[in-house]
């Protein structure tokens, strides 16, 4: 039952903090199963359901430890499909979901699907906190990282004057720290497009 899995789910942890990272994906995997069993029975099926992602990024973050991406992909987005029919596409823990898919398609690299993971998760993340945040410059830093590795500083160039527009119409934020950040990050895109070294973007 469910209280087995989450005794499965607490070994499981021990094995990840000692670095015994099979043993903990094969708890996880075992914990997974139970949940999947019980959730059609279960009363309180939102609980479960975030039980079941819950361990599902777990195995996820595994197989990024081992390097197997493909796998830590396949997790992540099982996960952020069922996250998003229950709590909506801003939730945190979809946020979440986003910045692990991303980071894997971006090891894997599979620079044009973690992009998309990236402006996704801004997305989310301008219509949880309301406006452009540190957390929303984190991920923009991410997706000028991918713009650069796919040789497309346009790209980044846009995405952050796109940035300092929404910015522009947060009343609150127009003269803070973020938008400082943002105008330094496009002066600093803008150097390294007039950078000879930087020819081939």
């Amino acid at each position: 039952n469910k209280a087995v899995a989450q005794i499965l789910c607490h070994i499981a942890c021990l094995y990840y903090e000692a670095a015994e990272f099979f043993s903990a994906q094969a708890t996880f995997e075992d914990a997974l199963e139970i949940y999947r069993e019980v959730f059609p029975k279960e009363a309180d099926r939102d609980s479960c359901m975030a039980q079941l992602t819950e361990v599902l990024c777990n195995i996820g973050s595994i197989h990024n430890k081992r390097k197997n991406f493909s796998g830590a992909i396949e997790c992540f987005k099982e996960a952020l499909d069922l996250q998003r029919g229950v709590m909506g596409h801003d939730h945190p823990r979809v946020i979440a979901s986003l910045d692990n898919l991303g980071y894997s398609f971006s090891k894997a690299r599979s620079y044009n699907q973690a992009l998309m993971c990236y402006k996704e998760m801004l997305s989310a993340q301008l219509s949880h906190f309301g406006s452009f945040s540190t957390e929303c410059c984190d991920t923009l830093k991410k997706q000028i990282l991918l713009f650069e590795k796919m040789r497309n500083l346009d790209g980044a160039i846009n995405a952050t004057k796109k940035a300092i527009d929404r910015a522009s119409h947060d009343a609150h934020i127009q003269h803070s720290t973020v938008t400082d950040e943002l105008e330094n990050m496009l002066t600093a895109l803008n150097q390294k497009k007039r950078s000879p070294r930087m020819g081939q973007f």
